[in-house]
């Protein structure tokens, strides 16, 4: 119903993000709506939307020994939003090679986002710093194991 001016669309709120694609499905249809994420796997801060998606994309991107299993914190600190990703490496690391990891990711995550930068020279945000730590410091949820990716404790 996506490419029918007649046909109502229904809508329902799923929480899922979406992108209408203008390219052929295997059924035929010239048009359809590609699944991105969910809408509770991405964080605003200082008007800067980041998504756990991309993060996880561009770990797997820079090839670095690192895991997929991550989080994003985010806290409150002199009235304004602090940033932390922290990202499990697969084995431990020395502090230095961690240090370069998480110098190019967050570089890949500035290419991304051109407006953390910003709201890090305007002082719109605390700080954003990106941390490697070491294999199952990430605490997972009892009795899934699951990790919890967004902690938010700016309220």
């Amino acid at each position: 119903t996506l490419n029918e001016r007649l046909v109502p669309l229904l809508r329902y709120r799923t929480g899922d993000v979406g992108v209408l694609k203008g390219i052929a499905c295997k059924c035929g249809v010239e048009s359809f709506l590609q699944v991105e994420g969910r809408m509770d796997d991405e964080v605003i801060f200082a008007s800067v939307h980041l998504s756990t998606n991309l993060v996880s994309a561009l770990i797997e991107k820079i090839d670095s020994g690192c895991s997929q299993i991550f989080q994003v914190i985010l806290t409150k600190d002199e009235g304004l939003d602090f940033v932390e990703i922290r990202v499990e490496s697969e084995e431990i690391m020395e502090k230095v090679e961690s240090n370069k990891i998480a110098s190019k990711l967050f570089e890949e995550l500035c290419n991304e986002i051109p407006d953390i930068l910003d709201a890090i020279n305007s002082r719109k945000i605390q700080g954003f710093v990106i941390n490697i730590v070491n294999p199952s410091s990430i605490e997972r949820l009892e009795p899934s194991g699951k990790i919890k990716k967004i902690i938010d404790s700016r309220k």
